[in-house]
């Protein structure tokens, strides 16, 4: 096993990263190893230097990546060097000092409301799929965090639910009154994985789902819990109460979605939930 195939075992399954996260990490370490080696012919991760990595940097800028997404291999490469020196493997990090490039701040993607309506409503949609985007809205999960929920995880008598989320962390979301209308034929007796396909089917369904109602062209079932954040905010629930929701280790995260917030934030919470 390569060097980064043993890393990205190692952060998948002590670190408690995301799928998408490793995966990520993944490409971006190969892609920078094969930059080294048509770079630097016989560079060997122990003859890398700090100016190699910042050279790589430099290309990706003037490639065209983003700011997120050069951001994200800095630190993949920093974690690796970081895992070598853990293992005995190597004694210096030569991505410890590689400047980060400043992230510009915008404004969150979010979809019309009436366009989740629609969506939720429209029959001709797949059942599972209408019902996915219904929890996706109200509770402002990820992707992954949804794929993985078991019927276990599900409180239908409170409307709550029971999520492992990024970093094994726990935290308890609620629900409204469209999902558990969907979950009213439900008996407590059903156990084990409740939509039973991958993260990439999920996202493909609730794309073209959206699409269907709306004209935007990007919408990933991560632009529902932006749009729940925003519609929150904008109801004036708390920084702090959305933080909590959504799972955010930092409210600084979460200040994207709004300046001012005023109210209670499971009200509010309920209140919004309510809206569809």
């Amino acid at each position: 096993m390569s060097h980064i195939e043993s890393f990205i075992k190692f952060i998948a399954e002590n670190q408690g990263y995301s799928q998408n996260t490793t995966e990520a990490y993944k490409y971006d370490l190969h892609e920078f190893a094969k930059w080294m080696q048509t770079e630097r012919t016989g560079a060997r991760w122990s003859t890398i230097t700090a100016q190699d990595i910042d050279e790589y940097v430099s290309f990706k800028v003037e490639s065209g990546a983003s700011p997120s997404t050069i951001k994200r291999k800095i630190a993949a490469i920093r974690s690796l060097y970081t895992w070598f020196r853990r293992q005995g493997l190597l004694k210096e990090n030569p991505a410890r000092y590689t400047s980060t490039p400043k992230l510009a701040k915008r404004d969150p993607h979010t979809v019309e409301m009436e366009a989740i309506k629609a969506t939720i409503e429209d029959q001709e949609i797949e059942a599972r799929t209408r019902f996915q985007i219904a929890i996706l809205f109200e509770t402002g999960l990820r992707i992954s965090e949804l794929m993985a929920m078991r019927w276990e995880d599900l409180d239908i008598k409170n409307r709550q639910i029971h999520v492992t989320g990024k970093g094994q962390k726990d935290r308890t979301v609620i629900y409204g009154e469209r999902t558990a209308q969907m979950l009213a034929p439900v008996t407590s007796q059903l156990t084990g994985i409740i939509f039973n396909e991958s993260v990439e089917q999920a996202s493909r369904k609730i794309h073209f789902a959206l699409k269907k109602h709306s004209a935007q062209k990007y919408l990933s079932p991560h632009i529902l819990r932006h749009t729940m954040a925003t519609e929150m905010a904008r109801n004036g629930a708390s920084l702090y109460a959305i933080a909590q929701i959504l799972g955010h280790e930092s409210i600084k995260t979460t200040e994207v979605y709004a300046h001012r917030c005023q109210r209670a934030a499971m009200q509010q919470y309920q209140e919004y939930a309510a809206l569809l």
